[in-house]
């Protein structure tokens, strides 16, 4: 059979199988023992012995150096060799499994996929804000405003809180730009009122989208920031220390230097989630003393459903307000839209009629410069030659001058009124693009 010499039966260690298949090809060692390649897949398969890929042996003749696996464990008990040729091999038993020893990790959620990277965003920041706290490069991010320090206890209970959220069936997403209703909510970081009111220019960080959640339908704004509270600072050589911690050794250090105290905001590392929505609705949860705010998440919740209803009522509010501008809108833009047409029409008649008045003025002019001609001329003929015709040539070069006295040719100069208004009306749209500066219409315009 394809020069295959058939016998009863061979029998091979797993150890020489596993051997013999990594030294040569599958069809030398079936030729060798008058056995097909297919057996001795089927041996390596029941015997757990791993064998070369495809193509393995046209590698190694091209000087391809392939790493040769290790034999693993046996999964099979009491299977140790194979009988090539023996129909009926002995049963293959399973081990029966051991169970493994799970690990036990502390509970915690997933991570949500709108914090993605967050962290690393937080920290990458270039720049800080005159208290300290983080201003991320990315303006496209979840809304968190805090210190370095306090970075990945905000990030942790941003989780806990959009996890939970996302559970119920609550979904976080970013605002679209064009959602002017919820512009982010203003942040005072400041834990309690300042003691004495100054103006200060916090350049405070905020994202270019606001953080929401969609609770049955009402939307809600989300900020989570680390507060604030005033301290006395000590000023030495360019640098604030706190008062409490300018102990011996700094002021050993800075004993030569000039230094004074004043009164900065430092953050305390403790949070403070802001929910804002329409109409000025906004809710704040602290952290207090050793209370967390992950033990405040139920009770949050809690409260934006319960808002839900009344926040509804709301929303209506402003959509039938909003229609009822939109309404009046158009009807102010209709009104003042008949009120600039009939101010063109009257401009327009205006200009008409000052245009007939000047052209009757300068035909009524030109008739009696030219009676003047004609009395000249009279004079003019009692003169003797050359000086007769002297005068004469002088009259038709002022009558050419002067132009003709015919009216049709004057009446047609004259521009009606609805001559005039769609040039009125070009000029005004000439003068809006030009102070706009959009002068590609412009020239259109023009043109």
């Amino acid at each position: 059979m394809g020069g295959i010499k058939m016998i009863d039966k061979v029998t091979i260690t797993r150890d020489d199988l596993y051997k013999l298949v990594w030294e040569e090809p599958l069809g030398k060692i079936a030729k060798r023992y008058g056995i097909s390649p297919s057996e001795i897949t089927e041996a390596c398969k029941k015997l757990d012995i791993p064998k070369p890929e495809q193509g393995h042996w046209t590698k190694i003749d091209l000087g391809h150096e392939i790493p040769k696996p290790s034999l693993p464990e046996q999964f099979y008990e009491d299977q140790q060799s194979w009988t090539f040729g023996l129909k009926n091999q002995t049963p293959i038993i399973r081990k029966p499994r051991v169970p493994r020893l799970k690990k036990v990790f502390k509970a915690r959620l997933k991570d949500h996929p709108i914090l993605k990277d967050i962290r690393q965003h937080l920290l990458a920041s270039r720049y800080l804000t005159e208290h300290g706290y983080l201003k991320p490069n990315k303006k496209i991010i979840a809304d968190i405003f805090v210190s370095k320090d306090c970075a990945d206890k905000a990030v942790q209970f941003a989780n806990s809180l959009f996890c939970s959220l996302d559970h119920q069936g609550y979904p976080i997403y970013y605002s679209e730009y064009e959602n002017r209703l919820f512009w982010r909510a203003n942040v005072e970081i400041l834990e309690e009122e300042p003691k004495r009111k100054t103006h200060q220019n916090r350049h405070f960080w905020s994202p270019l989208r606001s953080t929401l959640v969609n609770v049955d339908g009402v939307e809600f704004g989300i900020s989570i920031y680390e507060m604030s509270q005033e301290i006395v600072m000590r000023y030495a050589d360019g640098k604030y220390f706190k008062e409490s911690e300018f102990d011996e050794k700094l002021q050993k250090k800075y004993r030569y230097h000039h230094t004074w105290t004043t009164t900065k905001e430092y953050p305390t590392g403790r949070l403070c989630l802001q929910i804002y929505s329409l109409d000025g609705w906004l809710k704040q949860w602290r952290e207090e003393g050793s209370l967390f705010l992950e033990a405040k998440i139920p009770e949050i919740i809690k409260t934006l459903k319960d808002s839900v209803s009344e926040l509804t009522e709301t929303k209506e509010r402003l959509r039938i307000e909003k229609e009822t501008r939109e309404r009046e809108w158009e009807e102010e833009k209709r009104l003042r839209e008949i009120a600039r047409e009939k101010a063109f029409i009257r401009d327009a008649r205006i200009s008409s009629k000052n245009q007939l008045e000047e052209i009757i003025k300068n035909w009524d002019e030109a008739v009696q410069k030219h009676k003047f001609f004609k009395l000249a001329e009279e004079t003019i003929n009692t003169k003797v030659e050359p000086e007769r015709t002297y005068l004469l040539n002088r009259i038709v070069l002022a009558r050419e001058l002067i132009g003709t006295i015919d009216p049709i040719e004057y009446i047609a100069k004259w521009q009606t009124p609805d001559e005039i208004l769609p040039i009125l009306k070009k000029k005004r749209d000439i003068d809006f693009l030009e102070d706009d500066e959009n002068w590609d219409l412009l020239d259109e315009l023009e043109d």
